[in-house]
């Protein structure tokens, strides 16, 4: 399978993290964001890179506006390339 943009990767672990900080299941978040659960958990592994429509409705799940789970996203993304750094 092909590495996705880090990016990708990065708004997974932000929407996640948003996610596990609310002790929620997969399942509640999907059915607040009106998405599948299985899309879900694709998106939060990074293997599959959500349509923006899709990112507004995981904000708006998590209750957060989409600059809130940017700012998680951008803080994910920081981290992220500091791991690339270091390996590369």
């Amino acid at each position: 399978m092909e590495q996705q943009p880090l990016i990708v990767i990065a708004v997974g672990r932000a929407v996640r993290k948003q996610r596990r900080d609310r002790e929620w299941s997969q399942q509640k978040l999907a059915a607040r964001a009106h998405i599948n659960p299985s899309y879900l958990s694709q998106i939060e592994c990074g293997r599959h890179d959500p349509h923006t429509s899709t990112v507004d409705k995981l904000a708006r799940g998590l209750g957060l506006s989409w600059v809130g789970l940017a700012a998680v996203t951008g803080d994910e993304l920081a981290m992220l390339e500091e791991e690339s750094d270091r390996s590369g």
